[in-house]
């Protein structure tokens, strides 16, 4: 069965002088005490500046003469996390290199990771 919708009046002067009287006129009933709405809650979208892209940022640093802060080799390791699909011979690789070099396999994956990168700084120098 499907439900109809009901077409609403427009309410009349009077109507609408009722309801407003009626609001004005509530009961004493004892009520939170609320804060008031802050002024930068009550700014519009456009006075909000727009978020910066990483790019963004490095082009006004530049503008301002600021520096980035350089990046750690040795920082905590909770910036970023992947997962890496491996098939099987990828993983056998994996397996027999960080048995022979002694590392684990995650460890093996950094060690080659920063070894590539050496290579590709020497190749350009």
């Amino acid at each position: 069965m499907i439900k109809r919708r009901t077409t609403h009046k427009t309410p009349t002067a009077e109507e609408i002088e009722r309801f407003a009287a009626g609001a004005d006129t509530l009961p004493n009933t004892a009520t939170k005490a609320t804060t008031p709405r802050t002024a930068k809650a009550r700014q519009p979208v456009a006075d909000k500046k727009p978020k910066l892209t990483p790019t963004d940022k490095e082009q006004t640093a530049q503008q301002r003469g600021a520096h980035l802060p350089t990046l750690q080799p040795h920082a905590k390791r909770d910036f970023k996390a992947i997962r890496v699909p491996f098939n099987e011979f990828e993983f056998t690789q994996l397996e027999q290199i960080a048995t022979k070099t002694g590392r684990s396999k995650l460890n093996c994956i950094r060690w080659a990771l920063s070894k590539l990168a050496e290579q590709l700084k020497e190749d350009d120098a």
